[in-house]
């Protein structure tokens, strides 16, 4: 019973994200005006924004979560780190990509050396390299920690890739504030940010889940050998025998 309803309440979440993703989709596709400048190519910041957004949020989630396991050894830390580390992966590397595609109408170039643009290479191909050492070690108590390690280390860059366009000289845009953009616009982007996480949480929970299943089965003890068979035993003597 208990089963079927988070069955139920899984697919119910599942298909409100949709439904958000969709929606937000038309609000920032039909919606909301064309910016003034940039024109038309300018409705990819509703879905780059909001999954750099979810990404550097993953990296907090995942910096929480090895220092979790670090101080406490409970292993569904170790499982929350390693979803957090996905999904932050997977909304970051679509966010590169979505801000590549954009770069070129308006810079001129997919990708050009910019600070911020520098900092986020360096913090995906860091996580990268997280995702490749959880699956190339194979000792799980060894793998859980050597990862928080690396995990925490990662979180470190996450500062300078938010504050990148403050501290250098950059050509890529400045945090965009309340009073920067017009008022639909600020609606759609929040809106879509707000549908991004909904659907990020849902992976996090889902890849939470299949992680606690893996790690039961690696960590469970192994069935006992079978017993040998028993030997056949010796014929007795007859003592009436010639």
């Amino acid at each position: 019973m208990q089963n079927n309803m988070l069955k139920m309440l899984g697919w119910t979440w599942a298909f409100g994200c949709i439904l958000l993703v969709a929606i937000g989709a038309w609000l920032g596709l039909v919606w909301a005006p064309p910016e003034k400048y940039m024109g038309e190519v300018q409705r990819i910041m509703y879905v780059h924004v909001p999954f750099v957004q979810v990404a550097l949020l993953m990296v907090v989630a995942n910096f929480v979560a090895c220092l979790g396991y670090l101080f406490s050894g409970r292993w569904v830390f170790d499982a929350l780190a390693q979803s957090t580390a996905e999904v932050g992966l997977l909304f970051g590397s679509i966010g590169v990509v979505l801000g590549a595609v954009w770069g070129k109408p308006t810079w001129g170039a997919y990708w050009t050396w910019d600070a911020r643009l520098t900092a986020s290479a360096v913090l995906l191909i860091v996580y990268y390299g997280y995702w490749a050492l959880r699956k190339f070690s194979e000792e799980p108590e060894r793998r859980a920690r050597w990862s928080a390690v690396v995990g925490i280390l990662a979180a470190a860059n996450a500062p300078i890739v938010y504050f990148s366009v403050r501290w250098w000289r950059s050509i890529h845009q400045a945090a965009t504030g309340k009073m920067d953009i017009e008022g639909a616009m600020r609606f759609a982007w929040h809106y879509n940010s707000i549908a991004f996480l909904c659907t990020a949480l849902l992976f996090v929970v889902v890849r939470t889940q299949l992680a606690l299943k893996q790690q039961s089965q690696e960590l469970a003890l192994p069935p006992p050998p079978p017993a040998p068979p028993a030997a056949p035993s010796a014929p007795s003597a007859n003592p009436e025998a010639p």
